[in-house]
């Protein structure tokens, strides 16, 4: 996706991607003011690059979603007693500490 198409997607009051990379920099869309500002220094992205970019590409970033905790049926699926509740309360604290790890990694990404 290039620049000019976010902006017409922003125009036609279309969802747009809450976070997008240009180059090396990374831009977050400012709901209020309709325009994508820079992480670290807030800057519009075209005053950024003085509208030279409307044909750039942009690479969107996705927000990481974590990972789903894993019921009973799957266990049932995998020939795995589910009443061992051990293995699934193992499990399930594991998913617990990586989806802690990801949400902390994500709001350093944030400003």
């Amino acid at each position: 996706m290039k620049v000019i198409d976010l902006l017409n997607k922003i125009t036609n009051e279309e969802d747009v991607p809450k976070k997008i990379q240009v180059y090396d920099d990374i831009f977050v869309f400012n709901n209020y003011n309709k325009v994508y500002d820079h992480q670290e220094t807030r800057t519009n992205l075209l005053s950024i690059y003085n509208g030279h970019i409307l044909n750039y590409e942009v690479a969107i970033i996705e927000e990481d979603k974590g990972i789903e905790k894993i019921d009973g049926e799957y266990f049932e699926r995998a020939g795995i007693n589910y009443k061992s509740t051990l293995l699934k309360e193992k499990l399930d604290e594991l998913i617990d500490k990586i989806n802690e790890m990801r949400e902390d990694k994500w709001k350093e990404l944030n400003f």
